[in-house]
C-alpha cells in the first residue's frame, strides 16, 4: 500500500488556499511527496508537480497521470514533451500530476529497468486518487518510455478510463 504522503506547496494567498495548500485554480508544486513503493520496498521521496483546477471544474474533475521519456536517455518530468502534455490535461479541467521516476531530479532511488518505475507510477496514480476520491475519471498518459510504463499501469489498474501512448517503445520492451 501508500506510505504516508508529505507534501510541500505555496501559496502566496492563504484566504485563496484550497486546503491543501495550493492556490485554487492555480498549479502547486509538490516539492517532496514520499510514497511507499511497495510493502517490501523501500520508501522513497518522488518529486512532482501537482496541478488543481479546483474552482472550474469542481471536486469530480477527472484525474490524470503523467509519466516522462525514459531516465536513462534524460527524460525528465520537465521534458517538454511530458509538460505539453501535462498543460494539455490542466486546460482541460483534468487534477493532473506529474512527477520523477526514481534516481530523477530530486527523487530518491535507483532506476528499475521499468518494474520499479511502474511501481512508482502505481504509487502516484494511488496519491493522486487519494486526493481526489470523486473524480469521474480517470486516465494516463505518458511519451516514449513513460508509455510503456502507462501501458503497463493500464493492463493492472482497472480504474483507467482512457491513456494517451505517445511515441512508446515498440520494439524494446515486451
Amino acid at each position: 500500500g501508500v506510505g504516508h504522503i508529505v507534501e510541500r506547496a505555496h501559496t502566496a494567498d492563504p484566504e485563496k488556499a484550497d486546503g491543501k495548500g495550493l492556490a485554487k485554480g492555480k498549479l502547486g508544486l509538490i516539492g517532496s511527496t514520499v510514497m511507499g513503493l511497495a510493502s517490501t520496498a523501500p520508501v522513497y521521496s518522488l518529486a512532482a508537480t501537482l496541478g488543481y483546477v479546483v474552482l472550474a471544474v469542481g471536486p469530480q474533475a477527472p484525474i490524470a497521470l503523467i509519466l516522462h521519456s525514459h531516465p536513462r536517455a534524460g527524460g525528465s518530468m520537465q521534458d517538454r514533451v511530458t509538460v505539453q502534455l501535462y498543460k494539455l490535461f490542466v486546460d482541460f479541467g483534468f487534477a493532473v500530476l506529474r512527477f520523477n521516476f526514481r534516481d530523477i531530479g530530486r527523487s530518491q532511488g535507483v532506476f528499475d529497468n521499468g518494474m520499479g518505475e511502474l511501481s512508482d507510477a502505481a504509487s502516484a496514480l494511488d496519491y493522486l486518487q487519494s486526493m481526489n476520491p470523486s473524480a469521474e475519471q480517470c486516465w494516463v498518459g505518458g511519451y516514449s518510455f513513460g508509455a510503456w510504463v502507462g501501458l503497463q499501469l493500464l493492463m493492472r489498474r482497472p480504474e483507467i478510463d482512457g491513456f494517451l501512448a505517445i511515441s512508446p517503445p515498440a520494439n524494446h520492451y515486451d
